[in-house]
């Protein structure tokens, strides 16, 4: 295996700690040194959030489902920042 991407809702805490210590598992235990580990940035709502070329991709995507979370976070002043998409660079672990 070449590559694994972790992901969560925003990638801000879950994906990021999971990719960190799947990485370590990596290089320590299964002493694979060139396997990409890396964190979809923005998780999986800003994949969403990319547009259609991305939502394209997504197995029962629900866009009235996705819209009405967008809607309630804006109201709760949780989804006003900048949302950053696509892959991270590079290995977590650097």
């Amino acid at each position: 295996m070449e590559w694994v991407v972790f992901t969560c809702g925003s990638s801000n805490g879950r994906a990021p700690r999971c990719a960190a210590w799947f990485l370590e598992h990596v290089r320590e235990v299964a002493e694979d040194a060139n396997m990409n580990i890396m964190v979809l940035e923005g998780g999986v709502k800003g994949w969403v959030k990319a547009g259609p070329q991305f939502t394209a991709l997504m197995d029962g995507y629900d866009e009235a489902h996705w819209t009405d979370l967008f809607a309630q976070e804006g109201k709760e002043g949780e989804g006003g920042g900048e949302v950053k998409t696509g892959v991270g660079q590079g290995d977590v672990g650097k």
